[in-house]
């Protein structure tokens, strides 16, 4: 079993049940975001979430998911603080959907949460 894995799945979980259920809330959330410029800190959480990822691939069953998740995380991350202001503009156009496209975000979330619940598991 791979501590690290299943706390980000709970994490994601709960994340994901967020966005399905009160997308108003996540909207407030992201609004909070956006208006303190918490883009860099927010790079940082995910370029550690990437690379923590990577370290444990070894004692994953789910190898290709955790370099996939890993790389992805450790971009994105990287992304979040070379170009703030672009995200800047993707965060105000985020806020602008529906209700009903939060909720498919919060799909995908899931959908990665399902990733890591498994491959925090040795089967």
């Amino acid at each position: 079993m791979i501590l690290f894995y299943l706390i980000v799945a709970a994490f994601f979980l709960g994340l994901g049940s967020l966005f399905t259920l009160r997308p108003a809330l996540m909207k407030r959330v992201m609004h909070w975001i956006l208006s303190r410029s918490l883009f860099p800190w927010m790079g940082i959480v995910e370029i550690a979430l990437g690379l923590g990822t990577l370290y444990f691939r070894h004692q994953s069953q789910l190898l290709w998911f955790s370099y996939l998740a890993g790389f992805m995380f450790f971009t994105d991350g990287v992304l979040y603080m070379l170009t703030s202001e672009q995200i800047r503009s993707a965060y105000e156009w985020f806020l602008k959907m529906e209700d009903r496209a939060l909720r498919t975000y919060g799909i995908f979330l899931f959908v990665i949460c399902v990733g890591f619940f498994l491959s925090g598991f040795s089967f």
